[in-house]
């Protein structure tokens, strides 16, 4: 087993379970439920490769259109449970259920043909760094998504923590009324805090079709969506906590795809499949005992509409 092509393998699985599980992080602070994320990570998988496709590859259109959906998700969401105060868990999975059926709808009539888009041709590299000296070539062989992603946190762990952004959207999640009572506009943070963890979900979903296959397969997330929130759970809702949790999930996923290619382990693939999964519950069997969440996670509060 190549430990380099393990590490590098970990790394590239953790990106999308990544996105999405610091997205969930930012909502769950402002107080709203998303198990959500599983459908914005697939309508972004779809939005992106639409983009791509009709933009002739081009990458940044398919990742901003990723984005978009599932910050578009991500928005009725919001619409549902902070505008009307709707049950989080039903208005997330309704998410879900909807993102599944639209974009095996839309799959069909855009591209006439079941199962899987067609293919589209984009840049696996990160092409425009070639030509810093010394570096540019190793630096170039690296997807962009991961510089995205180290982007994407810092930024992420800068703003919760060192912010009054942060401070704002930590205390909407601990005690909304007294957050109201001096000034915070509470309905405007969660709606922010949800179109931000719908487009980091679009994110995910972006970087397994264009970032890592070319093309998008009917429910292709398989689950990802869950893990990640596995890993904001385990991560203590702390961006870095979620970090290392997404790592662990995706070195297990690498673990498990080395295994498969390799012909000394003589291991059913089906059995290995469940591997990932396996170890999600047992971690979460294990820690999810010290952790608690936000104290009015699942609650709505109305109070600034009307009343």
């Amino acid at each position: 087993m190549n430990i380099g092509v393990l590490l590098y393998s970990s790394v590239l699985l953790m990106i999308p379970i990544g996105f999405a599980a610091i997205g969930a992080t930012i909502n769950e602070k402002s107080g709203i439920v998303n198990i959500g994320i599983e459908g914005m990570m697939l309508m972004g998988a779809f939005t992106s490769v639409l983009g791509a496709y009709y933009s002739n590859g081009n990458l940044l259109i398919g990742i901003i259109c990723g984005i978009l959906g599932g910050l578009i998700l991500g928005l009725i969401h919001a619409v549902i449970t902070v505008e009307f105060g709707g049950p989080q868990p039903v208005s997330s999975l309704g998410i879900t259920l909807f993102a599944t059926g639209a974009t095996s709808f839309l799959l069909e009539s855009i591209f006439g043909q079941k199962g899987s888009s067609p293919k589209v041709n984009t840049p696996k590299t990160s092409e425009f760094l070639e030509g810093i000296p010394l570096v540019g070539e190793y630096l170039a062989d690296i997807s962009i998504f991961i510089y995205i992603f180290i982007v994407v946190v810092i930024a992420a762990h800068y703003i919760i923590n060192k912010t009054p952004i942060g401070l704002r959207l930590m205390s909407v999640g601990q005690d909304p009324k007294t957050a109201e009572s001096v000034g915070i506009n509470v309905w405007r943070i969660r709606y922010i805090a949800m179109m931000v963890s719908g487009g980091l979900a679009g994110l995910g979903g972006s970087f397994l079709t264009i970032g890592d296959l070319d093309r998008f397969q009917e429910n292709m997330i398989a689950g990802r969506g869950y893990i990640a929130l596995a890993a904001m759970i385990l991560g203590k809702w702390s961006v870095k906590g979620t970090v290392m949790a997404s790592l662990l999930f995706g070195f297990f996923e690498a673990l498990k795809i080395q295994a498969q290619l390799s012909d000394s382990i003589n291991i059913p693939i089906d059995l290995l499949s469940l591997l990932p999964y396996v170890i999600t519950l047992i971690v979460l069997g294990l820690f999810i005992g010290g952790a608690t969440g936000p104290k009015s996670l699942n609650k709505p509060f109305l109070k600034q509409k009307y009343q």
